[in-house]
């Protein structure tokens, strides 16, 4: 899958989030509040995260341990049942209070078929 064709699937998970009749700008930031779990390929356990923001191109978290720049696959579901799942590229992870990190991650790829399925048995 291209990148290209990758960001429009973000794009179009965005738009299922904004109401009818808001614009939105290519690539810019909605506030976007929900809990989620990282899948790292080297690693057995899972990350929690909350997901502060996401973008065509990008996503920032909120976690309680700093994350290493790594790639990870992650799933987003709303409440009207719309998912999203990608391989994001975390890019920097910063200590924002005591006990709490912020990160921003880039897209990567965006799945056809959500590999998480088959992981969730492990």
């Amino acid at each position: 899958m291209t990148t290209e064709i990758a960001f429009e699937k973000v794009r179009q998970f965005l738009d299922s989030l904004v109401p009818d009749g808001q614009e939105r700008r290519a690539d810019e930031r909605i506030p976007f509040t929900q809990r989620v779990t990282l899948y790292f390929d080297d690693s057995e356990v899972p990350v929690q995260v909350t997901v502060r923001d996401i973008s065509a191109s990008g996503i920032g978290f909120i976690h309680d341990m700093p994350l290493e720049p790594r790639e990870a696959t992650v799933r987003i579901t709303v409440e009207s049942g719309t998912s999203f799942c990608g391989r994001v590229q975390i890019l920097w992870s910063k200590e924002a209070a005591r006990g709490c990190y912020l990160s921003g991650a880039r897209f990567v790829s965006v799945f056809d078929d959500d590999p998480l399925d088959k992981t969730a048995a492990r």
